[in-house]
């Protein structure tokens, strides 16, 4: 039981109204959650920021590979401008690293064998540069070609006797192809073959319709692999694995 004293001081307090604050915080709690921890929820003010999607390897290896050709292309004989007719073609990732190749256009077409090829450890560190960018390429991709895409797949399809068997669909594209006399326009039509066995690509030229190039793809992936190559920071060429 509380003395009068006590009983005078709990009715002073009951009219003073801070029962009522507390009653509500109290609501508050229940209906939320406790505001400090200790379980519950805490309603969030305000529309949550949504995070950023975290980018894959592949991404990042891609951005770190055109940054250093941002950085070092004079070491690669490249030209500022020349920066500009670059597409990121691929990424690739080994258990090495990755492996980021950027093929050359020209007015919208892609150039034959025209790419460089910037190489990453695990660490995104760039440890080695393929360049076979062509400089100074002239052509007119707007005169009216006389070889049309069909002519040309038909001339691929007939170039052995008897013509190939196919073991899937052909394929074709216009392309620059680089010549000694200079680049040309010309078709590339691509044929796999059971017989003769191999993945086959034709370069016709598509003005005259002569065929350029033969090659067979595993062919096409060595020729590929011969190229400048440039340690990071320099313009001395190495051998690749040295």
């Amino acid at each position: 039981m509380m003395d009068r004293r006590s009983w005078q001081r709990f009715n002073a307090y009951v009219r003073s109204g801070l029962p009522r604050l507390g009653l509500i915080f109290l609501a508050g709690w229940m209906m939320q959650g406790p505001p400090f921890g200790g379980g519950g929820e805490v309603l969030a003010r305000g529309p949550a920021k949504p995070s950023a999607p975290a980018r894959s390897g592949e991404e990042k290896a891609g951005e770190v590979a055109w940054s250093h050709l941002k950085g070092y292309y004079k070491g690669l004989g490249l030209k500022a401008q020349d920066l500009s007719s670059l597409k990121l073609e691929g990424v690739k990732e080994s258990p090495g690293g990755y492996h980021v190749r950027f093929q050359q256009i020209y007015r919208g077409l892609p150039v034959e064998g025209g790419r460089i090829a910037v190489h990453l450890d695990r660490n995104y560190k760039v440890v080695m540069v393929r360049n076979r960018y062509i400089p100074n390429l002239r052509v007119n991709v707007k005169v009216p070609v006389t070889i049309k895409q069909a002519e040309a797949v038909r001339i691929a399809r007939n170039r052995p006797k008897p013509p190939f068997v196919l073991r899937g669909a052909v394929s074709s594209q216009k392309v620059i192809f680089p010549d000694k006399e200079g680049p040309r326009l010309a078709w590339k039509v691509s044929v796999p073959s059971s017989q003769p066995p191999g993945d086959w690509i034709f370069f016709v030229d598509s003005h005259k319709g002569e065929i350029l190039k033969v090659m067979e793809l595993s062919m096409a992936k060595e020729e590929e692999e011969e190229g400048k190559t440039v340690p990071k920071g320099t313009g001395h060429p190495r051998v690749p694995g040295h």
